[in-house]
């Protein structure tokens, strides 16, 4: 389908099949000269998905990542989004990733806000996935309601090539949030090398029994070690490890290196970290997870908050699902509610920057979305996050140290900043480097107001046509 053909099909969605009243938004000259220097580029030709009006014009607006990329007007496919509780943060982006999944296009979610649809408790994109006949992975201890990830997966092999994070390192990470302590300097060194020698002993052993190895055989192999992974060269003659023949280095030796390391990752196993990565990779109902779907939710609501097995669990699942997408064709975006947990698991905030910089070469954009913006300055992966966006969508801010964020750490001109406490919700103001920063509103049609009420408690209108959660 041509863009203008897509665009089309937009307008007559709107318009005939929901049959949405567009309320009109004003500004006054007041507002407009505070934009002179955030005016709307006049640009006769739409890019992307019908998202609203521009206030400056009251022109339609449409937005893509995908085609901003491929008309040369971001250089990055990142983009960050800011907005307290009430103001359509989540609202905006359930609609753009309605419009890209029924273009054809992927979408991954990493869903956080607990809240009850259909008498199931779980995050708020029940509806999104139930409408656009999406895949929902929970990731829940419960083991009746949570979905595993075998953090020895052979998937995860080919997730280093674009990631980084291959199954060598998912597992290191894996132990030292499990024991609380790094395990790659130089006085654990023993720790970390019974672990990698536990890890082959654990893939050997299960290949032999023709099954794909689990943590569990990890913790096995440090607990019963093979003399073949002592280290040293080994003596050609006798097939035996040197230091084995000379008497310096036992399996003993092995298993009192791995000791700490078998106990910590018991954790996963019969602990308090149980029933999240223990086991082969499946669905809540046992059966092989299946990540080939257009919208792909992971639910990770059930998991407390600041918590170790959050940070692992979104790692964990954000490479798989750049393993299964890397060869398949198409737009493809990646959403991280909350995304202040960037801070929580160093590894988090790198394996984001590796996806902006990667995923360009096969269609992958990424989009982190925040409460305030003074939340960035206070961790260095979220900061670097925020001034790395090619793309800054910001909602109202009413503290003023979200406002001074806005100028110093987002590039907003002092002249515009005075409108971020007057935006009224579903207004924005979009930043992208080098180009005028335009506000912009956001329009739903009716199917979608149906789709982002997630909380009528905090719409501001009665019908629920204009504005969002």
């Amino acid at each position: 389908m041509s863009l203008i053909s897509s665009i089309a099909a937009q307008v007559s969605h709107t318009l005939h099949l929901e049959d949405a009243p567009v309320t009109p938004v004003f500004t006054t000259s007041r507002r407009t000269e505070a934009l002179t220097t955030a005016r709307l580029n006049d640009d006769a030709t739409p890019h992307g998905f019908l998202m609203g009006n521009s206030v400056t014009t009251g022109k339609p607006w449409s937005f893509s990542l995908h085609e901003k990329y491929r008309n040369d007007e971001i250089q990055s496919l990142n983009m960050v989004i800011y907005g307290a509780v009430g103001y359509g943060k989540t609202s905006w982006t359930k609609c753009y990733i309605d419009w890209l999944v029924r273009a054809d296009g992927f979408a991954g979610v990493f869903d956080r806000k607990i809240q009850t649809s259909q008498g199931v408790r779980g995050g708020e994109y029940f509806s999104l996935v139930d409408e656009l006949d999406g895949t929902r992975i929970v990731f829940d201890q419960n083991p009746d309601v949570g979905c595993h990830l075998n953090i020895l997966d052979p998937a995860f092999q080919a997730a280093e090539s674009t990631s980084t994070l291959g199954p060598d390192k998912l597992l290191l990470l894996a132990a030292q949030v499990a024991c609380g302590a790094s395990l790659d300097n130089t006085s654990t060194a023993f720790p970390q090398f019974a672990l990698n020698a536990a890890h082959q002993t654990a893939l050997r052993r299960a290949k032999a029994d023709g099954r794909v190895a689990t943590i569990e055989d990890v913790i096995g192999a440090l607990y019963t070690p093979d003399e073949s992974t002592i280290p040293g060269p080994v003596n050609p003659v006798s097939g035996r490890k040197l230091l084995a023949e000379a008497g310096r280095v036992s399996t003993d030796d092995l298993f009192r290196w791995g000791l700490p390391v078998a106990v910590g990752l018991e954790r996963y196993t019969t602990g308090d970290l149980a029933g999240l990565i223990d086991g082969p990779t499946r669905d809540a109902a046992g059966q092989p997870l299946d990540l080939r779907n257009h919208l792909i939710v992971f639910d990770t609501s059930a998991l407390a908050e600041g918590s170790d097995e959050f940070g692992l669990m979104t790692l964990l699942a954000a490479a798989l699902l750049q393993t299964e997408w890397v060869y398949q064709p198409g737009d493809k975006l990646l959403v991280r509610e909350e995304a202040y947990s960037s801070d929580m698991l160093p590894q988090i905030g790198q394996l984001w920057r590796v996806f902006a910089k990667r995923g360009r070469g096969h269609g992958l954009a990424t989009i982190d979305i925040f409460h305030h913006p003074s939340e960035a300055l206070l961790g260095e992966q979220a900061s670097t996050v925020a001034k790395e966006a090619a793309v800054t969508m910001i909602a109202r801010q009413d503290h003023p140290a979200d406002v001074e964020a806005c100028v110093n750490l987002l590039g907003v001109p002092p002249r515009a900043a005075g409108l971020l406490s007057t935006q009224p919700v579903g207004t924005w103001m979009m930043c992208i480097p080098g180009r005028p920063v335009e506000q912009v509103h956001h329009l739903r049609t009716r199917r979608q107001v149906a789709l982002t009420n997630s909380d009528m408690g905090v719409m501001g209108d009665a019908d629920g046509i204009e504005v969002a959660s």
